[in-house]
C-alpha cells in the first residue's frame, strides 16, 4: 500500500486491519517527518515498512511560480531528489532529524534573544537621543541666558557710559547771541535730567567729579585721577572697567569730546579755543577725535 503521505499510509493500515483477510501487505508513505508521530519513527517501530524523504526546495518552487506568472520561460518538469527510509537507516535518519530539530530550536531561541537585545538597543538608543537632545536644549538655554546676561551687563555699562558725561553746560556770557535761548534751554534741560540719573553708581559719580575738576588740564594722567580718588592706578582701572566697560583714559577722552560738543553749541568760541579748554593740546587732534566720535567736524556740528 503506497500512501501519498505517511498519514494516508497509516489510514490504509488501520482500514485493512479491520478486515479478516490474511494479506501480506507492506505499507509505504511519503514525507518521512521526524517527531512523535512522524514517518521515520513509524518506520523504526515497524508500523510502516518504508517512507520517502525529499527536500522541497520551496524557494526554487516559488521562483518557478513567479516566472510562470511573469510569462518567462521555465522548465516543464522539475525533478525532486528523494531517499527511502527503511528499518536499516531509520535510527540514523531519526537521530539526524532530531539533532536538526534541536539545532533549529536553539537557533530560534537565539533569534528571539537577538530580537530582544535589538529592542533593548533601540530603547537605549531612543533614551540616549532624548537625553542628548535634552542636554543640547540645556546648553542652548545656558548659552542664551549667558548671552542675555552679557547683553544686560553691556547695556548697563553703555547706559552708565552714555549718561556719565552728560555734563550741564556752563553759564554762557550774557553777551552770547550766536546760540538761541530756546536751544540753550533745551540742551540744559536734557543734560541736567541725565545729570540726576539715579542709576549711576556713587563711585562713578565721584570719578566724574574728579575728571570734571581737571578736565582742562591736558597733562592729567590716570595716576593723577587715582591719587585724587585715594586709589592706585590698577584699582581705578579695574573698577571703572568693570562698571562701564571702558578704561579711564577712554572715559576721559569721551568727557573732553562731550564738553567740547557742548561748548560748540552753547558758546561762540572757536574750535581751537574749545580744544584747549577741554584739555586737548592740539586743535588738530581734537578735530580728529571729534570726527571719529560724532562722524562730523566740529564746525559742522556747530552749523
Amino acid at each position: 500500500m503506497f500512501g501519498q503521505n505517511d498519514r494516508m499510509a497509516m489510514g490504509a493500515r488501520k482500514a485493512l486491519s479491520t478486515l479478516n483477510y490474511k494479506l501480506s501487505t507492506k505499507y509505504c508513505g511519503i514525507d518521512g517527518l521526524p517527531g512523535k508521530d512522524g514517518g521515520i519513527r513509524l518506520v523504526r517501530d515497524s508500523i510502516l515498512d518504508a517512507s520517502y524523504i525529499y527536500p522541497t526546495h520551496g524557494d526554487r518552487l516559488l521562483q518557478l511560480a513567479i516566472d510562470i506568472l511573469d510569462g518567462k520561460s521555465y522548465p516543464k518538469e522539475t525533478m525532486l531528489m528523494s531517499a527511502i527510509v527503511t528499518r536499516d537507516n531509520a535510527n540514523v535518519l531519526l537521530m539526524q532529524s532530531e539533532e536538526t530539530m534541536r539545532q533549529t530550536a536553539y537557533l530560534n531561541q537565539l533569534e528571539q534573544q537577538a530580537d530582544k537585545y535589538l529592542q533593548q538597543l533601540d530603547t537605549q538608543r531612543t533614551i540616549t537621543i532624548l537625553a542628548f537632545g535634552f542636554v543640547i536644549l540645556l546648553l542652548i538655554a545656558f548659552v542664551l541666558l549667558y548671552l542675555y546676561h552679557l547683553g544686560k551687563v553691556k547695556r548697563q555699562q553703555e547706559h552708565v557710559a552714555s549718561t556719565l558725561w552728560n555734563i550741564a553746560p556752563p553759564s554762557s556770557p550774557e553777551g552770547d547771541t550766536n546760540v538761541s535761548d530756546a536751544k540753550k534751554a533745551s540742551l540744559r534741560g536734557g543734560l541736567e535730567g541725565a545729570e540726576s540719573e539715579p542709576s549711576v553708581p556713587a563711585f562713578i559719580k565721584h570719578f566724574r567729579e574728579a575728571v570734571e575738576a581737571r578736565l582742562a588740564d591736558s597733562d592729567i594722567s590716570v595716576e593723577d585721577l587715582a591719587a585724587d580718588m585715594n586709589m592706585s592706578r590698577v584699582q581705578l582701572y579695574r573698577k571703572v572697567k568693570a562698571i562701564t566697560g571702558s578704561s579711564p583714559v577712554e572715559l576721559l577722552r569721551t568727557a573732553r569730546l562731550k564738553r567740547g560738543y557742548q561748548l560748540l553749541l552753547t558758546t561762540d568760541k572757536s574750535v581751537s579755543e574749545v580744544a584747549y579748554q577741554v584739555g586737548f593740546s592740539a586743535p588738530s587732534y581734537f578735530t580728529k577725535c571729534f570726527k571719529e566720535e560724532y562722524g562730523m567736524l566740529p564746525g559742522e556740528a556747530r552749523n
